[in-house]
């Protein structure tokens, strides 16, 4: 096992110092755009890997859901509100809470691996090769800006970005697509 974890640490080791070289030749520009580029290529990165990653199963978990809803939803309508409760209820019982919780845990491990693992990821790495000696050594100042006396970190920098990048793409995206008419 300590072999595995050691393995993992130096590839670990080793992409951080691609990641150097590459996010290295930016800062030229100063911390802060390196940091705002590397919030950019998060963002991406969970968008390319939302857009990839689609399991089969998901899908099949998603429509046995919206089936079984759509028969209990039909078994509610019955005129007989007794006999409608009961069947509702045994669908209820059955299938759709299992269908439901099946669907829902896929999603959120779908979720976790497109877009909270390259966020976290990415985060550490901000964390870690920005961090104030880092900063101070590269940029003979412990901050990446200062705005009226307030020193901005690295982290709640490249979170704001993030989040900001979101927002600006939830708004843009729409419009960029071609219109189907």
């Amino acid at each position: 096992m300590d072999k595995l974890w050691f393995g993992i640490l130096a590839g670990m080791a080793w992409v951080a110092g691609v990641m150097d070289t590459v996010f290295g030749t930016l800062h030229f520009f100063g911390p802060a755009f390196t940091v705002a580029v590397v919030a950019l290529v998060t963002v991406l990165l969970q968008k390319l890997l939302t857009r990839l990653y689609r399991p089969p199963r998901y899908a099949v978990l998603r429509k046995r859901y919206y089936e079984l809803r759509q028969l209990r939803d039909e078994a509610s309508k019955w005129e007989d509100r007794e006999k409608a409760g009961r069947l509702a209820r045994n669908i209820d019982q059955a299938e759709l809470n299992q269908a439901y919780y099946n669907y829902f845990f896929e999603g959120l491990m779908i979720s976790l691996l497109t877009k909270y693992m390259p966020f976290f990821a990415l985060l550490a790495y901000v964390n870690d090769s920005y961090r104030t000696e880092r900063l101070l050594e590269l940029f003979d100042r412990p901050f990446l800006f200062s705005l009226g006396g307030l020193n901005c970190g690295s982290v709640p920098f490249f979170t704001v970005c993030v989040l900001l990048m979101h927002v600006v793409w939830f708004f843009t995206a729409p419009r960029l697509r071609p219109r189907k008419d």
